[in-house]
């Protein structure tokens, strides 16, 4: 995603401390990292990390892509999200998901109760949706600001 607006250099910075922190809480295990914003138009964009006890895995476009969008996401006037879908070591294939919404240039952990919500509800139509198989709704974890 290239922007016509050049991001603010200390969002910038704060969204790279910010996705650097999340997958050091996040752990050991393939994490699935999901970014959406609404600003002047709406947008989304997806990272998978796979974090072993030696090193990170990515993809270098998909890193650059969400680390600007959630950079954007950080503006004062956007609406921003972030959900971390992760598989970790000794969970019997069960995956855990867990979101925050972006307050204040920074994550805000939504509830266990607010991430089932997000994940079992239809958004056009307010219609409830049964959960998913394997899926444990987590708390998004605090993420200390920098």
């Amino acid at each position: 995603m290239t922007s016509p607006d050049p991001i603010p250099p200390l969002l910038w910075l704060r969204a790279r401390i910010c996705l650097v922190e999340l997958i050091g809480e996040l752990g050991l295990g393939v994490h699935h990292i999901v970014v959406s914003v609404i600003a002047r138009s709406a947008a989304t964009s997806a990272l998978t990390a796979v974090v072993t006890a030696r090193h990170i895995a990515y993809d270098p476009a998909e890193l650059t892509h969400t680390h600007e969008l959630l950079a954007k996401g950080m503006e004062p006037a956007a609406q921003a999200a972030l959900v971390a879908r992760s598989r970790v070591p000794g969970c019997g294939g069960r995956e855990a998901l867990r979101g925050w919404k972006i307050t204040d240039a920074w994550l805000e952990p939504l509830t266990a109760e607010e991430v089932r919500s997000a994940y079992t509800t239809t958004p056009t139509t307010g219609e409830p949706l049964p959960p998913e198989p394997n899926v444990d709704y987590r708390a998004g974890l605090p993420i200390p600001p920098p």
